[in-house]
Parts: C-alpha cells; sequence; structure tokens
C-alpha cells in the first residue's frame, strides 16, 4: 500500500506537467503600432494587378517605389525599427483605403485597412514596427483578408 502510495505521488508531479506541455495553446493576437504615411505617391506604373500589396523592409526600395507630393515634407520610415506596409492601387481603379490598425500572432503580422470617401484617401501606406519572427505580412481589407507577402 505504501509503495502505491509513494508512486501516485511520485508519478503525479510528471503527469501534470506532461499534459500541460502537451496540450494545445491559443495564440493570442497583440496589437501593434501603425502610422500612415501621408504624402508619399507610387513612382511605378507597372502594376499588373488592380490591387498590389507591398512591403518595404529598407531606405532604398522605399525611395525607389515613391516620390514625395509637391510642396511637402512628409515623416520619413526609420528602418533600422520600422517597416513599410502600403496597398496599392492601379490608376483607374477608384479605391480608397485608410490603414486602421495592425497585429501579431506568432509569425504572422496582419494589417487591416477600411475604405474611405475622405479626400485624403487613396493608396494605403503605413509603418510599423519590425517584427523579429515575423515571416508573413497578410492584408485584410474591410474584414476580408485580400492578400499576403511572404518576407
Amino acid at each position: 500500500m505504501r509503495r502505491t502510495n509513494l508512486i501516485t505521488i511520485v508519478s503525479t508531479p510528471f503527469l501534470i506537467f506532461f499534459l500541460s506541455c502537451s496540450s494545445s495553446r491559443v495564440s493570442n493576437s497583440s496589437s501593434i503600432g501603425l502610422l500612415p504615411l501621408e504624402y508619399y505617391i507610387p513612382t511605378w506604373s507597372a502594376h499588373t494587378a488592380d490591387t498590389t500589396y507591398k512591403v518595404f523592409q529598407t531606405d532604398a526600395a522605399f525611395r525607389k517605389a515613391f516620390t514625395v507630393a509637391a510642396g511637402e515634407a512628409p515623416r520619413s520610415p526609420n528602418f533600422s525599427s520600422q517597416m513599410v506596409v502600403a496597398i496599392l492601387f492601379k490608376e483607374g481603379v477608384g479605391q480608397s483605403l485608410r490603414f486602421e490598425n495592425a497585429e501579431v500572432s506568432g509569425s504572422t503580422v496582419t494589417v487591416f485597412a477600411r475604405s474611405c470617401m475622405e479626400q485624403n484617401c487613396g493608396n494605403a501606406v503605413a509603418t510599423i514596427p519590425k517584427v523579429a519572427n515575423a515571416k508573413t505580412i497578410r492584408f485584410i481589407i474591410n474584414g476580408n483578408s485580400t492578400g499576403k507577402v511572404d518576407l
């Protein structure tokens, strides 16, 4: 009887540890900062799709893809700690978007955008913090998953 009690006492912590480590865990999303970039205009017109999803991680790639609107002095991205996400439209598509927020869950960063009718909407361009383990940027427009970019 004592041997059985001893085995139960000794094995119970191992069983609890095993069950706690093997249970499935729910991955919760965490909000991250998103700062819109205004007055940047895409420089290329080679969009083959109506909508293009882009992620820029270097200043050189960003400067090659965008120019600043005449007479404006917009905030510049800090590529040592930020990356730029963008949803760009081919001319004539007539869609206008504004980024709302971003979140990270595991190795996926999700950015959310909404349609807008305001005059200063158009292409959605914003900075988000660099996320060390991010492998994918996912784009959600009006609640629908519309595109992704693998890093």
